[in-house]
């Protein structure tokens, strides 16, 4: 994507994403444990393609060498770009736009000392460090509720019990 070559202001505006601190996933774990709650962890893969360029936004790629398509006028043709790729400016920020509207979507609300920490009710948790996710809920049926939802939208690997 040669984001390298993007210009403030031009080819974007605001490349800022927030991420758990590791105070808040400290403090995630302690009131888990403390509340003698079910722990598991969670990967999106690929997490930056789920994020939609804004319609506003207008990047255009070259084509892959060796994957040229030559047009009518005898040049290679160049990709409009609908989705945020690795190495733009923005895909970070894009990314978190898309996972935290799709989780309060799902019902959950961020807190107001760290937008990365989400809950629903007293009973389960979730904490967001940028593709990875630590949910703590009070027994495995909301874990694999939360996970049918979240897997209907994106390609998630889970890892074992904490």
């Amino acid at each position: 994507a040669q984001g390298f070559s993007q210009r403030p202001g031009i080819d974007f505006k605001e490349t800022y994403s927030p991420v758990a601190s590791a105070t808040s996933i400290r403090i995630l774990m302690a009131i888990a444990a403390s509340k003698d709650m079910e722990v598991i962890t969670m990967d999106v893969d690929s997490a930056y393609l789920y994020g939609e360029l804004d319609p506003e936004t207008t990047i255009y790629v070259k084509q892959a060498p060796g994957y040229e398509v030559i047009g009518a006028n005898g040049q290679p043709l160049y990709y409009k770009m609908k989705k945020a790729l690795y190495g733009l400016k923005r895909s970070g920020r894009t990314w978190w736009m898309q996972i935290d509207a799709y989780i309060k979507g799902l019902g959950f609300s961020s807190m107001a000392s760290d937008p990365c920490l989400f809950s629903k009710g007293p009973d389960i948790l979730i904490g967001l460090y940028v593709d990875d996710i630590i949910v703590a809920a009070k027994d495995l049926q909301g874990i694999d509720n939360l996970q049918r939802d979240l897997q209907r939208k994106y390609k998630i690997k889970t890892a074992k019990n904490i």
